[in-house]
């Protein structure tokens, strides 16, 4: 899990406003608001993954990867869909390429 000051409360987000990001296995919208931190939202589809316990595994290994990688954004809420099954290593691959 991130830190708290890293997590993001989708419901404090503005319903327009951001730019989105696609990528081979996710989907970034990027919302430029003031923060002093990157904070990262990851949500993962009841269409994709049927049961909570792969879709708890996708999120918590996409929060593993950001924990390593938090230095390298640029702050701002990072709202992340998952949208197919990956390995690790493609996830991360993914993750790295966000670039703003």
């Amino acid at each position: 899990m991130l830190n708290k000051q890293n997590r993001l409360l989708i419901q404090t987000l503005p319903p327009k406003a951001f730019k989105i990001i696609h990528l081979p296995s996710i989907i970034v919208r990027f919302y430029n608001d003031q923060t002093e931190r990157p904070r990262f939202g990851i949500v993962v589809s009841k269409k994709i993954f049927k049961t909570a316990v792969l879709r708890n595994y996708y999120r918590r290994l996409a929060y593993s990867i950001l924990r390593g990688l938090i230095p390298s954004f640029k702050s701002g809420s990072y709202l992340i869909f998952i949208k197919q099954q990956i390995s690790k290593e493609e996830l991360l691959k993914d993750l790295t390429k966000i670039k703003l």
